[in-house]
């Protein structure tokens, strides 16, 4: 497996990492975003081996690092990582659909990068699949421990405002996003689930445009062998049933 180094962005110039698809050629990129501040590779490397795994199986995929995370550089701006990290993932779909020939774009992230590829799929029209795992509570949802009033655009809210991130998820579901929630057993972000959002997705989960599924038995970054396993076994099969048509060039 050969994978390239692609640069992209200006404040910062950042790069990543793609690795282009083997064998028969699937008509969508996976782009994958860091977790909190864990660097491009992911917790226990989980980042690297969905890459090259779904690579194996015919996907483009291009991981890199924010501003300010492992190798990527510091912002000359000012901006909050709220507000860059969704400019910097959009900026990344980018470069990874130019470089692999696609216009259909699936982000992956794990908690903290969970919740940026859901504030860039706001952005951009592209982003047609969210492959989430353990995606977290709302911030700004006192009852999860938010503190931070912030809308599911990675925007701060005025005063007195309330989110409704519902409202963002059914909005996506909507568009044609294609979603998939990954927990842990027991995560916080599925407890949020089935306490905020399980009553009004109803619909989307009997058509599919929704999958929320269980690994049970480990913990929030997937730390033993089997969850790992399961990680790449079921987004595999999400992405095979969603974007597995294969290309005509």
């Amino acid at each position: 497996m050969r994978e390239q180094i692609e640069h992209f962005g200006t404040d910062p110039a950042l790069f990543g990492i793609r690795t282009p698809a083997a064998g028969v050629r699937r008509d969508a990129t996976l782009v994958l975003a860091n977790s909190g501040i864990v660097h491009r590779i992911g917790a226990n490397r989980n980042t690297v081996a969905l890459a090259r795994h779904l690579a194996g199986e015919g996907f483009d995929t291009f991981r890199f690092d924010f501003s300010g995370i492992g190798d990527g550089a510091d912002r000359t701006d000012g901006l909050s990582w709220e507000r860059s990290s969704p400019l910097e993932l959009c900026a990344a779909i980018a470069a990874a659909r130019r470089a692999s020939g696609t216009d259909r774009v699936v982000l992956y992230g794990n908690c903290g990068g969970a919740a940026k590829s859901f504030w860039a799929a706001q952005l951009d029209p592209t982003v047609r699949g969210l492959l989430l795992t353990n995606p977290p509570p709302h911030p700004a949802d006192p009852e999860f421990g938010g503190e931070v009033e912030m809308s599911s655009h990675g925007n701060l809210l005025p005063d007195g405002v309330v989110p409704d991130p519902g409202a963002d998820l059914i909005g996506l579901l909507d568009r044609g996003v294609r979603v998939l929630f990954l927990f842990a057993e027991n995560d916080v972000g599925e407890q949020y689930f089935h306490a905020r959002l399980a009553d009004r997705v109803g619909p989307y989960l009997a058509d599919e445009r929704l999958t929320v599924a269980r690994i049970p038995t480990t913990n929030h970054t997937l730390a033993s062998e089997a969850s790992r396993t399961r990680l790449l076994t079921q987004a595999e099969r999400w992405m095979m049933t969603h974007f597995g048509e294969t290309r005509g060039d």
